[in-house]
């Protein structure tokens, strides 16, 4: 019993071999610099956007916008000034939401920069803007 050899360690070889062959020099730099293509495409899409996503998060700033202001009415008329806070603090993100995607305004560079510094909490961590 002491000759008998196992199936496995013929795989066990292979195995040790195709992996040799995956992680070679080569195919390491061409992982590599495949991965900064595609992350320098990723920044790139991230920094100028799709037309079409950018118009319908536009789109969705001033129906938020709108909604808020709505609300803003609403919750005065009704006395419940609470409700209306809240309502202010979404037509503030609105604002934001409207500013951040129309870059193509001439909007004054202190006034970007605060807007920059207010949604970096929010946008900075995903990466969609950088503070001027």
């Amino acid at each position: 019993m002491a000759s008998e050899s196992t199936p496995l360690n013929n795989s066990v070889q292979e195995a040790s071999k195709f992996m040799s062959n995956i992680f070679s020099d080569e195919n390491m730099a061409s992982a590599k610099s495949n991965i900064s293509s595609r992350v320098n495409e990723l920044r790139r899409s991230a920094s100028d956007g799709d037309f079409s996503i950018r118009l319908l998060a536009l789109l969705a700033g001033v129906a938020l916008l709108l909604s808020a202001m709505a609300g803003i009415f609403y919750r005065i008329m009704t006395f419940n000034l609470t409700g209306a806070l809240m309502e202010v603090y979404t037509l503030l993100l609105a604002v934001v939401i409207l500013v951040l995607e129309s870059r193509q305004l001439n909007l004054p560079d202190q006034f970007m920069r605060n807007v920059y510094k207010v949604s970096e909490p929010i946008a900075g961590c995903l990466g969609l803007c950088s503070v001027a």
